[in-house]
């Protein structure tokens, strides 16, 4: 509704009015109910009814719920107001009877109950810093205790008794634990769940028990047993390992004494077993010897050690030394004389270049060999040297009489080396063999055999060796005519071999060695797979790769190898540029100083991550393999191989 001015002197009507709009110059005054919208200001002597509360300017709401809310400060005597909760009063005089029931005055407080009592005083006695207050036996007293504080963190118990013990700390019932302080002894806690008992000044700390004593780190988990009357006994992880008996002590495991320890046995402490941290020694202080006695039948005496072990007398010289993963050796008068090797034992040489094993029995001269100077090995008998069988009435099968002359077997059917430097050997006129030569003559050999098929078990091996390495002076086999320039075969000092001839094999290509480039390590069978090159080694060949790089195929069974390497190492001795022997001097060639003797070699053939590429000739391929841009197929070998003119 809107109001609109009326310029009239008044309305007068019993009827309702409805006006658009209206203006009350001075008062207006309405008999019935006014409802009003949209009105800003109303002046009312009667009582005013407000739908959702009634705002006062911005300090005052009073809500349609009752609730009156002050922003400023309420002010008045109060005397209207009724059931005031004295809780909710910030500041101001509250009457007492509005407190509580009693008196109130400045000798009573208010206890919980809403009621007045009178405040009593106590009295403490003695009171000074820190002191703990007790009880006195008096009413209204207290006693501040000297010998008992507390500063916040320490609650101390001061003995003024001179270090007697007079005050102390006692658990239980009936005081069973003490804890007290003396002057020595004490109980301390230190960190995280340790109980230290201590007894200081040299004092002793006892531990007593009616019957038996019990010590266990844990619950039922024994450490130490001390029974009554009886043995100690101690335990490692509930298992006994130490134990007093009637007779001394008995061990169960192993006896470690570790520093500076020594253990003696007997009256005199004549035997002892000491350790002074740097040196060990079972030493007999009575006559001066030693007897280590393992007794009983079938008990061995062990010398055991985690390195080497040595025997010596006279302090520092050296009778036996066993050595780690290594020889055993026996010394005469301190120089070595015998020790073991991988291949066996060896002899040592005591000066002159001589080493010899020397066999004698009682009252006849000894017999000797071994080096007898200037390397020169031999033997040394007085009246012969004799090999005889025991399982044949100890014949004799070879024999070297005081002459010199060798027989094997007997002196027709077996061998005969005698004067002349002659050689001959024959059974049955099967095979013979002669080697006749004579002093300041050429040796001539011939080799007689007759149309014989069958050689038996027979092995036949020749090894010839120089003592000048690697040089043309001299020739391992030479095969001629009757002319010594018209040679056939040819096999020199330097390793070169010559034939006038053809060498004939079994393969049909010529390969060389080629190292994998991932090494093989599972010892894949890799034969018949094309290859090309990564670098200086071979990986197998996709079909990704150009077929102008395929170089060859691992070959099955090449008829002629290079670069092998097959009995040693590739780098013994040194080489040029153009990979040929550097040679000294005398034509030698030049050992390589990194060359390690020590090593053993294994050969590329031995070795997995070698094989033999062959690069010319008549190879087999796994089907499916790629292959050279010049290569020919010449044949199906089977559904997985086929042959190729590699070229």
């Amino acid at each position: 509704m809107s109001f609109t001015k009326v310029t009239s002197a008044g309305i007068g009507s019993t009827e309702l009015v409805t006006l658009d709009s209206l203006e009350v110059i001075n008062n207006a005054s309405i008999g019935g109910v006014l409802t009003y919208e949209d009105v800003t200001n109303v002046d009312s002597i009667g009582i005013i009814t407000a739908r959702a509360g009634v705002l006062v300017g911005s300090g005052i709401t009073l809500s349609k719920d009752g609730d009156v809310f002050f922003t400023g400060i309420a002010t008045g005597n109060g005397s209207g107001l009724t059931a005031l909760n004295a809780s909710n009063i910030g500041s101001g005089t509250v009457p007492t009877a509005r407190l509580g029931s009693g008196t109130a005055s400045s000798s009573t407080f208010l206890r919980g109950d809403s009621t007045f009592a009178t405040v009593t005083t106590t009295t403490i006695n003695n009171n000074a810093d820190n002191r703990v207050i007790t009880g006195s036996g008096t009413a209204d007293t207290l006693e501040g205790e000297a010998n008992l504080t507390y500063d916040g963190t320490t609650l101390n118990i001061i003995d003024s008794g001179g270090g007697s013990g007079s005050h102390r700390l006692t658990v239980g019932n009936s005081h069973d634990l003490r804890i007290y302080h003396d002057g020595n002894s004490n109980i301390t806690h230190h960190g995280a769940g340790d109980l230290y008992l201590t007894s200081n000044n040299s004092t002793d700390l006892y531990v007593r028990s009616a019957d038996d004593l019990f010590l266990q780190p844990q619950d039922g988990e024994d450490g130490i047993k001390i029974i009554g009357n009886g043995a100690v006994e101690l335990y490692y992880d509930n298992s006994k390992k130490f134990e007093t008996t009637s007779g001394g002590v008995s061990i169960t495991g192993n006896l470690d004494l570790s520093g500076d320890n020594s253990i003696s046995i007997g009256t005199g402490n004549d035997l002892t077993i000491q350790c002074d941290g740097g040196n060990s020694a079972i030493v007999h202080n009575g006559d001066g010897d030693l007897v280590l006695l393992a007794q009983g039948s079938g008990e061995d005496i062990r010398l055991q050690a985690a390195e080497n072990i040595d025997l010596q007398v006279s302090g520092s010289e050296t009778a036996i030394h066993c050595d780690k993963d290594g020889a055993v050796e026996i010394y005469h008068n301190n120089t070595k004389a015998f020790s073991t090797t991988q291949y066996g034992v060896q002899v040592e040489s005591f000066g002159s270049d001589a080493s010899r094993i020397q066999f004698a029995t009682s009252g006849h001269t000894y017999s000797q060999i071994g080096y007898f100077g200037l390397n020169r090995f031999g033997i040394d008998t007085h009246d012969g040297l004799e090999v005889r069988d025991a399982s044949d009435s100890y014949a004799t099968r070879m024999k070297i009489d005081n002459v010199g002359r060798l027989t094997l077997g007997d002196a027709h059917g077996g061998m005969d080396m005698g004067f002349g430097n002659q050689l001959f050997s024959s059974k049955s006129g099967t095979y013979s063999a002669s080697i006749i030569g004579s002093t300041g003559a050429a040796l001539a050999t011939s080799i007689i055999y007759n149309s014989n098929s069958s050689f038996g078990s027979s092995v036949a091996m020749c090894d010839w060796r120089s003592a000048r390495s690697n040089n043309t002076a001299f020739n391992f086999l030479r095969v001629s005519t009757s002319s010594a320039s018209d040679n056939e075969f040819f096999l020199t000092g330097d390793g070169n071999g010559y034939a006038d001839g053809n060498w004939n094999a079994g393969g049909a290509d010529y390969a060389e060695y080629f190292e994998w480039s991932d090494g093989n390590s599972s010892d894949e069978d890799r034969r018949g797979y094309t290859v090309v090159l990564d670098g200086n080694k071979v990986r197998i060949a996709t079909s990704s790769d150009s077929t102008d790089n395929i170089i060859g195929v691992v070959s099955g069974h090449p008829t002629m190898v290079g670069d092998t390497a097959w009995n040693k190492w590739i780098g013994k001795y040194q080489r040029d540029d153009y990979n040929a022997y550097v040679r000294d001097s005398n034509g030698d060639r030049v050992l390589n100083s990194s060359y390690d003797d020590t090593q053993t070699y294994i050969s590329r053939k031995d070795r997995k991550e070698w094989d033999t590429i062959g690069l010319v000739g008549k190879l087999r391929i796994r089907k499916g393999q790629p292959t050279g841009t010049r290569w020919l197929k010449m044949r199906d070998v089977s559904d997985t191989i086929e042959e190729w003119l590699v070229r």
